[in-house]
């Protein structure tokens, strides 16, 4: 018996194969040394501020294998949807896995009564009662409502129109830091307390990425001593998550939760 669900399956588990090719591209970009920073004190409050320094930004073949993983997962809900219109007649034109973080316009109607060209319910108005509950249930202003544009599906869809269309995907992080100091103290507070002054995500050139208030009257050293890493950028939909932990997330929503919930209805 064929499984109408297999087309999607092979996009999934091709997004999932990607994910090693991602960790490898990533990593031996890293080992170029592509991020440093720099160190800036104001000797009248005593701050110091560590501003990122980016010597190289990652390659297209890095570029192209994020929006690949995306695509996949994208065309792999695409085909899902087809398959489960098709039981029983042709999936009528517009069909989709429609992905929304607003619930209006999902259930948006037209002046007679029908589900709006574009709307949630259009794209999927080809399947049985029960399918389109299903696939409503899975939307991020459904599962998500205190923030539905945090949701795994809606970050994917984002990512994934990012990417087709050459938008800054990516960039650099800060994954984990520590701190080395010496000659000096840090006033009015521990190290530990210091150390969380100095945040980890996402940045650009020159930004700020960490400040330690050290005693103006003293000779303090400070050394950051950083973990770099690959993020989506900070203003895209991909909110500075780490690029590797965010691509592993999106895999595992669609092929956990949402194909799990597909599969329950064939």
């Amino acid at each position: 018996m064929v499984d109408i669900l297999d087309d999607a399956r092979f996009q999934f588990d091709s997004a999932e194969e990607q994910l090693d090719t991602v960790d490898e591209l990533i990593s031996e970009f890293l080992k170029n040394d592509p991020y440093s920073y720099v160190v800036e004190r104001n000797r009248v409050t005593g701050e110091y501020l560590f501003r990122a320094i980016i010597r190289a930004h990652p390659d297209r073949r890095l570029v192209k294998v994020i929006g690949d993983t995306l695509r996949d997962l994208r065309v792999g809900l695409d085909y899902a949807a087809h398959a489960l219109s098709e039981i029983g007649h042709p999936a009528p034109a517009g069909t989709e896995f429609p992905i929304f973080w607003d619930g209006g316009r999902f259930k948006e109607l037209d002046g007679k009564g029908e589900p709006k060209r574009g709307s949630g319910l259009y794209k999927i108005r080809g399947m049985d009662a029960p399918v389109q509950a299903a696939i409503q249930g899975l939307q991020p202003f459904m599962e998500s409502p205190g923030d539905p544009k945090a949701h795994p599906l809606w970050m994917l869809h984002d990512l994934d129109i990012a990417a087709k269309h050459k938008k800054p995907l990516v960039t650099g992080a800060v994954a984990h830091v520590g701190m080395g100091l010496a000659n000096g103290y840090i006033s009015s507070m521990s190290i530990s307390n210091a150390t969380a002054a100095i945040k980890p995500g996402a940045f650009h050139d020159r930004a700020i990425v960490g400040r330690i208030l050290a005693a103006p009257d003293t000779n303090v050293s400070v050394n950051l001593i950083p973990t770099y890493d690959v993020a989506f950028d900070q203003a895209g939909p991909g909110r500075g998550e780490m690029a590797r932990g965010a691509l592993r997330r999106l895999v595992q929503h669609v092929k956990v939760n949402v194909l799990t919930e597909l599969e329950k209805l064939i």
